[in-house]
């Protein structure tokens, strides 16, 4: 698992693959993000803009259902 300093390491070298790899985004997409998403440290995550979801569950439960996906999927994983 990549530490706080790595992160920073490839933030200050501007190694967005190496960003991808240690702290991808776990957001199911741009109008709904989980507070605690590791991309947000480093502005890669595509919810950033937008407001927090406070209802995550429900939102897993929505699109598991509409959609088959599974937490990971969801997750962006």
């Amino acid at each position: 698992m990549a530490t706080k300093e790595d992160i920073e390491q490839a933030m200050w070298a501007g190694d967005t693959d190496a960003l991808y790899r240690m702290a991808k985004c776990r957001c199911c997409c741009d109008e709904h993000y989980s507070i605690d998403c590791p991309a947000r440290q480093w502005f890669g995550c595509h919810g950033s803009f937008s407001e927090p979801d406070p209802d995550y569950e429900s939102w897993f439960q929505f699109y598991a259902a509409s959609r088959g996906w599974t937490r990971e999927q969801f997750d962006g994983g």
